[in-house]
């Protein structure tokens, strides 16, 4: 993950947003190492504009989408196509009841 940080460009910036710092980054590798145990891997990870990173994963027609904040708060959706399956703040980086939706049939 951090040689993914090294590469987010210098100018990705939009509307003033601001780029993840390194408690950000930190927790955001947490997150990825978290979620190898659900045998999950990560599609994409970006900066996002909304002051943080964005981390992807895809499992058959679904995704899993996670925010990693600057404040270090944590957002997941699940949806397949554009219908959201499920939305939940992350705490205590449980992602129990969004890893469950991701893979059930």
């Amino acid at each position: 993950m951090k040689h993914i940080a090294e590469s987010f460009p210098e100018q990705w910036l939009f509307d003033g947003s601001e780029k993840p710092t390194s408690q950000c980054i930190y927790l955001a590798k947490t997150v990825v190492d978290h979620l190898e145990q659900y045998n999950l891997q990560p599609h994409y990870i970006a900066p996002s504009v909304e002051n943080g990173i964005y981390i992807k994963y895809l499992y058959n027609q679904k995704q899993l989408e996670i925010e990693v904040y600057n404040d270090l708060e944590i957002a997941a959706i699940v949806s397949i196509g554009s219908r959201v399956l499920f939305a939940e703040d992350i705490q205590h980086l449980d992602f129990t009841d969004s890893v469950h939706v991701l893979k059930e049939q």
